[in-house]
């Protein structure tokens, strides 16, 4: 997290003899660690950082630092570029299940696509769940949340 506050750049040359961390610098040497180059990985957003470690201390040179920058950007890019792709697919995801849900309501009680959104989003509503948790639930069981109705119109 360091890199992220050290202007994108953390660096220390010797883990075994720095003693900002002495709880993580000893355990570090004796997994063979002996420096710490750290770069933020960011585009929009803070994607945390590209570690990057020596089997000996050493001093990171300007070349180190740059190639480094340069790695990281398009390790950042990748980053994003992964995440946007997740959230749409969640997002696919997520309105499939309604969808299925809608169907299960259209099929039982005869409603329209609409009247079942309404059901799902009342019950969603009355119980503080989010609309997919709903749609699980309905999916998952065949039953909605019991919330004292007979008729869920």
């Amino acid at each position: 997290m360091d890199a992220v506050f050290a202007d994108g750049v953390f660096q220390v040359e010797d883990l075994a003899a720095d003693s900002r961390w002495p709880q993580w610098a000893p355990l570090a040497g004796g997994w063979g660690l002996g420096a710490l180059l750290a770069v933020h990985l960011y585009t929009d957003t803070s994607l945390g950082a590209l570690n990057l470690y020596s089997d000996r201390p050493r001093e990171y040179d300007d070349l180190d630092v740059e190639v480094a920058k340069v790695v990281a950007a398009h390790a950042s890019v990748v980053l994003a570029h992964t995440r946007k792709t997740q959230d749409l697919w969640r997002a696919i995801d997520t309105r499939n299940l309604i969808g299925q849900a809608q169907g299960i309501l259209m099929a039982r009680y005869g409603l329209t696509a609409d009247k079942a959104f309404a059901v799902l989003r009342r019950y969603s509503q009355a119980r503080h769940t989010r609309l997919a948790a709903v749609a699980e639930e309905l999916t998952s069981t065949g039953d909605l949340p019991d919330l004292g109705l007979t008729d869920p119109q």
